[in-house]
């Protein structure tokens, strides 16, 4: 009960103040009435001079008063208020809902976190983001009613807290709020369309919280929404706190990790199927944490996801990649570098021209890098698609469909998209030697790419007859633990060049079919 007595005594200073100010008004009457009916003579003089003397003073120092009062009023506003948006501040927010619990109303407060926000002020600048910020603060506040509060608790997120304990009302609000942000806002000629996400928890009368706490759970609840709930909005459920705070705290740390570049990229070779010689290598993620040592993409992903840090992530992971591959070819390695993109990074609108950018400044020709990009990017919007995807073939970059099979999409954007090379999901290929139909559809695939000019790379070989069968059929390069695990960056060249010594053990093809890989021309 510490939080209400500390509101009453708040409460109470009011009073204090108000009193000082009802002292010197009596004062100041006593002066005047004394003024108004001096006594005659040397007397009333006597009484007059101090007293008129006194009545200057006290104006005086009431005048300054009120200046000095004015001054800590603006001080006060300005300290309860976002500089940005005008909207109320964190401390604000803070005061408003300790208030609510020391009258013991029932209350709702709700907290959103736009996704994907940092990218913006990364790659248009944090003028750009300002403005962004603005007018989605303006957003919020005409979809959120008169007497609630709308307060922006710094970076992008913002608070709501509502005096009435109607849950489903705040529910639908933040629906509602989340519809108007998803109309796309037009920044330095770019269009670009946020979502978020809200988590709402209930005060009940009989807590003994403070509004640190109920901000947190609804952060928590926010949390989940970014983890991919079925709903973008949350209601806070203390069954998922514990397990929720640990995955804060990974996203947290995560965040600084970024920063603090703990990030790695690691990468495993593909070897030509015609030439049994490397010719490029997947990028792959790895954190190196300060306490916990290597961590595989498993571990921190879905936390980087939840917390908004993807973006970050896909041009960390990229600038490592594009500054490997321009290293490994002064070194005299022709290897082309794969970089996987997801489809929220790719339809950002973002990651492409940075992208563009990072293999111009280093010098890297274009064509020895390939963008990985899955089947689930042509889905939800595929003109937007269709558009970044001729942006990156136009500056030379190359393009292969990952994980090629095991979305949902059409055929058709084998023949609308302009891609160079498709990768075999490893559930097919792992089980060629086994499953039939798991087998005509590899063989049939790489037909297909064949008769359509792009390359195919077969994910997941993993024992010397997979990778004699793959062969066979006609594919063009290898990735799998058979090969080679992936690696640090600075192991790859070492790796290149013993190549030749691994091979006869790692491959193991009899003679018969190598002849006939021998034989076929290298591979574009």
């Amino acid at each position: 009960m510490q939080t209400r007595a500390r509101a009453r005594q708040e409460a109470g200073r009011p009073f204090i103040s108000g009193f000082g100010r009802i002292v010197a008004s009596l004062g100041i009457a006593v002066g005047i009435a004394v003024l108004g009916f001096r006594p005659d003579g040397n007397v009333g003089l006597f009484f007059s001079i101090p007293t008129a003397m006194t009545l200057l003073g006290v104006s005086g120092r009431l005048l300054l008063a009120l200046h000095d009062a004015r001054r800590a009023s603006d001080a006060l506003t300005r300290s309860h208020t976002d500089d940005l948006t005008g909207l109320p501040n964190r401390r604000c927010l803070r005061e408003r809902i300790d208030a609510s619990i020391a009258r013991g109303t029932g209350f709702v407060v709700a907290v959103l976190d736009l996704d994907g926000f940092k990218d913006i002020n990364d790659t248009l600048g944090h003028v750009a983001g300002d403005a962004v910020i603005n007018r989605l603060a303006t957003r919020i506040r005409q979809e959120v009613p008169a007497f609630a509060t709308v307060a922006r608790l710094g970076g992008d997120e913002f608070g709501i807290l509502a005096p009435r304990g109607d849950v489903d009302l705040m529910a639908e609000t933040a629906r509602a709020v989340l519809q108007v942000l998803g109309e796309p806002v037009a920044v330095e000629g770019i269009e670009i369309a946020l979502t978020a996400s809200v988590g709402i928890v209930t005060w009940a009368e009989d807590e003994d919280v403070d509004s640190t706490e109920l901000l947190r759970r609804a952060e928590v609840a926010m949390y989940w929404g970014k983890a991919g709930s079925r709903s973008k909005v949350v209601h806070y459920d203390p069954r998922q706190d514990d397990f929720s705070k640990a995955r804060l705290r990974i996203g947290d740390e995560l965040r600084r990790g970024i920063a603090n570049g703990e990030i790695e990229v690691w990468y495993q070779p593909q070897i030509d199927a015609a030439t049994m010689r490397p010719c490029a290598v997947e990028a792959l993620v790895r954190w190196r944490h300060p306490t916990d040592g290597l961590l595989s993409p498993i571990a921190f992903l879905p936390a980087a996801r939840r917390a908004g840090l993807m973006p970050a992530l896909s041009a960390e992971i990229m600038r490592i990649a594009v500054i490997d591959a321009a290293a490994w070819r002064r070194a005299g390695l022709d290897l082309r570098v794969a970089v996987n993109c997801a489809p929220p990074e790719l339809l950002s609108g973002m990651f492409v021209p940075r992208l563009i950018q990072a293999v111009t400044a280093a010098g890297l020709p274009p064509d020895r890098l390939v963008l990985e990009v899955t089947e689930d990017s042509f889905i939800a919007e595929p003109e937007r698609a269709r558009e970044l995807m001729q942006d990156v073939r136009d500056s030379g970059i190359q393009i292969a469909i990952d994980d090629y099979g095991t979305g949902f999409s059409s055929l058709a954007y084998l023949r609308d998209f302009a891609v160079d090379e498709l990768k075999l999901d490893r559930s097919f290929v792992s089980a060629i030697g086994f499953d039939e139909r798991s087998r005509m559809i590899v063989a049939s695939t790489i037909q297909m790419a064949s008769g359509l000019g792009l390359r195919t790379v077969a994910e997941g070989v993993e024992d010397a007859s997979t990778a004699a069968d793959l062969v066979a059929m006609g594919v063009t390069s290898l990735q799998g633990f058979r090969i080679s695990r992936p690696m640090p960056g600075p192991e790859v060249a070492g790796w290149v060049h013993r190549w030749p010594l691994l091979s006869d053990v790692r491959l193991s093809l009899d003679g018969e079919l190598n002849l006939p890989v021998l034989a076929r021309p290298p591979a574009r």
